[in-house]
């Protein structure tokens, strides 16, 4: 009976391990469901464990093909939870425009990170980021960290019109923001969206009804 039930194990773990895959061009690991991809931490998971990728400039591609597979393909939508657990080499940070889902803990102690690259700030409000350290910038509260667009720092954050909410943690931690120009549209300031933003000298709130906790 043990013996059967190590074989079953052996057997449910081949069949996790087969779900992850590697990209031909980045080396990030990933999985894969209805077309859609996450990026795992290297091993291949999501579990609570320190990353083995190494390379100090990371680009998320939109799209990811396995490196042995090529009909192993799809749009890369989530960064899986501890996705970059612990992974002190990175310092860049590159996120794709069909980014909309960041797990818990995915940047935790991602302490030498200075650039995150984004495509918009309407993309980059799309992602819902589960809990602080899912936020790329969250480590920003201890160190200088900012957002990117052409390569250019966001210091000066402007949210375009038609953008109802910040979403939750969505600039934690960015000590680079100086000032920030709200839209008219704009009605909820989420739960620590600009929680560790110490450098903001200016902010105009009179359109804005809700201001959730640790907001500022």
């Amino acid at each position: 009976m043990k013996k059967f039930l190590f074989l079953l194990l052996v057997s449910i773990s081949i069949c996790l391990t087969a779900n992850a895959y590697e990209d031909a061009e980045t080396g990030l690991v990933f999985s894969i469901s209805n077309g859609n991809a996450t990026i795992l931490n290297s091993s291949g998971t999501t579990d609570a464990v320190t990353t083995n990728y190494t390379e100090s400039i990371i680009v998320i591609p939109k799209t990811v093909t396995d490196k042995d597979d090529p009909s192993v393909t799809g749009t890369v939508t989530a960064i899986g939870a501890y996705a970059f657990y612990n992974c002190k080499t990175m310092e860049e940070i590159t996120l794709p425009s069909t980014l909309t889902t960041i797990g818990v803990e995915a940047f935790r102690n991602t302490n030498n990170l200075r650039k995150v690259h984004i495509a918009s700030i309407e993309s980059y409000l799309g992602i819902s980021m589960d809990k602080e350290y899912a936020s790329p910038t969250r480590v920003g509260v201890n160190n200088v960290i900012g957002l990117y667009i052409d390569d250019q720092l966001i210091t000066d954050l402007v949210i375009p019109e038609g953008i109802t909410e910040t979403k939750a943690y969505s600039f934690a931690g960015n000590s680079s923001l100086k000032s920030v120009k709200l839209p008219s549209t704009l009605k909820t300031i989420n739960d620590f969206s600009f929680f560790g933003c110490t450098n903001i000298e200016s902010v105009d709130l009179a359109n804005v009804e809700t201001i959730k906790q640790y907001a500022f």
